[in-house]
């Protein structure tokens, strides 16, 4: 496993606290499957620049998309970009690993940032 860098950290705290993990799957379980799953999103060749902005404003990238608009800060959306191209498990090395053990590593992480 590797360590999340300082902007992908900040990446991961963003998707957990906008819920995405509620449309989103990662390797195939949890979420609606209303969304893609993010742990392919950069097999799919997606750059840092069209995650960010696709999450800012689905619409203006994909008429198909029925992903609300996310109104965040430019830095907040690479980051959120950065954190989900980290979520490429062929490459990181990272063993499957269930939904429910991601979100909550994710929230454990992000609890213990915020002093929760």
């Amino acid at each position: 496993d590797r360590q999340l860098t300082q902007k992908e950290e900040m990446g991961m705290k963003i998707y957990v606290q906008q819920d995405c993990s509620y449309c989103h799957q990662v390797l195939g379980e949890g979420g609606r499957r209303v969304g893609p799953d993010i742990s392919n999103l950069k097999a799919k060749g997606r750059t840092p620049e069209y995650l960010a902005r696709f999450v800012k404003d689905p619409q203006a990238e994909s008429r198909f998309a029925a992903m609300p608009k996310y109104d965040l800060k430019q830095d907040e959306l690479l980051a959120l970009a950065d954190f989900m191209l980290a979520m490429d498990f062929s490459e990181t090395g990272w063993r499957r690993k269930s939904k429910e053990s991601v979100v909550e590593q994710l929230e454990k992480e992000a609890g213990q940032d915020s002093g929760k």
